[in-house]
């Protein structure tokens, strides 16, 4: 990262841990320019259970594709306690979870479709290296897993997050991210 050391007090990375080539080295450097006692955070999306809107699009490509890259089986952090084991290895103390809940409202199913039609993201970039007629069967199935959508509709979504702190001291270094203070 182009900053000095501690020049921060917070470095958060939203929705992105699923798709950096080396996660140990991110966290090494948002705790760099963080102050010590300084906050790291970041979340992901949940992907097997709370991501309504992608868990659906995998499975509907699952059912046209069996071989297609559903993105739970293949992206890193998805899982509860995934983040805080990134946090805690990077030797960061008093670290916490979470779960943001968020909704998506939808004023027809083309605007959802459009999303994944766009290319962005993995799903995107699936559905748009498919041939037109798999890309009808991906939005036919699509359609149907989600109840046939006439008008408005909204999708659910979780975000797991974790948040640690930069050790205040050099010796917090040596504490283990379960133990608190007192006990260190």
């Amino acid at each position: 990262m182009p900053f000095r050391d501690g020049v921060f007090d917070c470095a958060a990375a939203q929705l992105v841990f699923h798709f950096l080539s080396d996660p140990t080295l991110a966290v090494a450097e948002m705790t760099r320019v963080v102050r010590p006692g300084g906050v790291i955070a970041g979340c992901v999306w949940d992907f097997a259970e709370g991501m309504e809107m992608l868990r659906t699009f995998w499975d509907a490509a699952s059912a046209i594709d069996p071989d297609a890259p559903d993105e739970a089986r293949t992206l890193r952090f998805g899982r509860q306690g995934e983040l805080a084991d990134l946090l805690g290895a990077a030797g960061l103390v008093d670290i916490s979870e979470t779960t943001l809940r968020v909704s998506s409202r939808y004023a027809t199913f083309d605007e959802l479709w459009g999303g994944f039609r766009s290319g962005v993201g993995p799903a995107g970039a699936y559905c748009v290296a498919l041939s037109p007629d798999r890309q009808a069967a991906l939005r036919q199935t699509l359609f149907e897993l989600l109840g046939e959508p006439t008008g408005e509709f909204t999708l659910d979504a979780v975000a797991l997050g974790a948040r640690a702190a930069r050790p205040a001291t050099i010796t917090d270094l040596s504490r283990r991210p379960s133990e608190s203070p007192s006990t260190a």
